[in-house]
């Protein structure tokens, strides 16, 4: 049985890709992604990062799901962490759902 997953790539502010692809699970997507990733990622400038978060914790939703954000272009000013672009990988439970997540998520990758 095969999962509708979005993966979306978010750039200061703005969601420049938004697919939602069918996976055998929401992890073999991620996997593919961070495969991906790891093909463009520049070690010697930026620290790639990647957490887990529950919708539950962006979303009043009452169906919580797992949300991974990738942080290929990470880079540390000072004490703060300037993170230019985040992708996002999640189970596709609906398209309000969806956007609220994108939304709180473009929120956060905007410029200071």
């Amino acid at each position: 049985m095969s999962v509708k997953t979005v993966i979306a790539r978010i750039s200061e502010g703005e969601i420049k890709t938004l697919d939602i692809i069918e996976f055998g699970s929401v992890g073999e997507a991620i996997k593919k992604v961070v495969t991906d990733i790891l093909k463009e990622w520049d070690p010697e400038k930026h620290d790639l990062i990647i957490t887990r978060h529950e919708s539950s914790e962006i979303s009043e939703s009452k169906e919580s799901i797992p949300i991974y954000v990738l942080s290929p272009s990470s880079e540390w000013v000072g004490e703060e962490l300037i993170e230019k672009e985040i992708i996002t990988v999640f189970p596709y439970v609906n398209e309000e759902l969806t956007n609220e997540i994108l939304r709180v998520l473009s929120g956060y990758s905007k410029p200071r």
